[in-house]
């Protein structure tokens, strides 16, 4: 599900095309159907994006003491006995907007 709408620095609201690019500019105080479902939509993006967000990074445990590491080596290091700590990068907010991207980006 990729990002169709953009809001801007002045409070207006771009509509993407398929491609990125702005289709139509919603401005800030602009009345209308139009108007009022960019911003209902732009709500809800953001509201997904949020809670997808926070459901990750719960079940994950990042905010606490539990940790999860992804293995930046192949695991076949594991029985060449060439595996060390360094070989992993623990989970964190950064990671978790990663896989969020990644996932709107592919639905």
């Amino acid at each position: 599900m990729k990002n169709i709408l953009s809001k801007n620095n002045d409070g207006s609201i771009d509509i993407m095309d398929r491609y990125g690019f702005t289709e139509y500019t919603v401005a800030k105080n602009e009345n209308g159907i139009v108007a009022r479902l960019a911003n209902q939509l732009y709500e809800y993006e953001n509201f997904f994006t949020e809670r997808l967000k926070d459901v990750l990074m719960n079940y994950f445990d990042v905010p606490s003491d539990t940790y999860a590491y992804n293995l930046t080596r192949h695991k076949t290091a594991f029985s060449e006995g060439t595996m060390s700590l360094d070989d992993f990068e623990e989970f964190d907010e950064e990671i978790i907007d990663d896989i969020v991207k990644y996932i709107k980006d592919n639905i």
